[in-house]
């Protein structure tokens, strides 16, 4: 893990109820840094433990902290286009009359699953 520096740039990444109409991406700094938790300027009374970057809290966590944007991302990208590659796989099922692919193209994306 990185060393903490006051005024360094870090990402928050919105989770559970705050993310409830879509996850966003809070560019803020660290403005405080204690033995175990440090403080973010935009969130001034939210700690985040300094272990494993989580919000400190009594109820539910909100947010997650990125030191690289890029990797924060990217995480974003993995999900989204999972997500898609699931949603078009759902409806198939065990109905071969709403595959809308050949064997051919299903042999292709069995290839790529098994790394062949």
């Amino acid at each position: 893990m990185e060393k903490l520096v006051l005024d360094q740039p870090v990402y928050l990444k919105t989770i559970n109820n705050e993310a409830r109409s879509g996850t966003r991406i809070i560019d803020t700094k660290i403005s405080k840094i204690d033995k175990k938790y440090f403080y973010c300027e935009k969130f001034p009374r939210n700690k985040f433990r300094i272990s494993d970057l989580r919000e400190e809290t009594q109820y539910c966590q909100n947010y997650v902290v990125y030191f690289d944007k890029q990797v924060l991302l990217d995480e974003l990208e993995i999900i989204k286009t999972y997500n898609k590659i699931r949603k078009f796989f759902e409806c198939y099922a065990d109905n071969v009359t709403n595959i809308k692919m050949t064997l051919e193209q299903i042999k292709k994306i069995e290839e790529i699953l098994e790394n062949k």
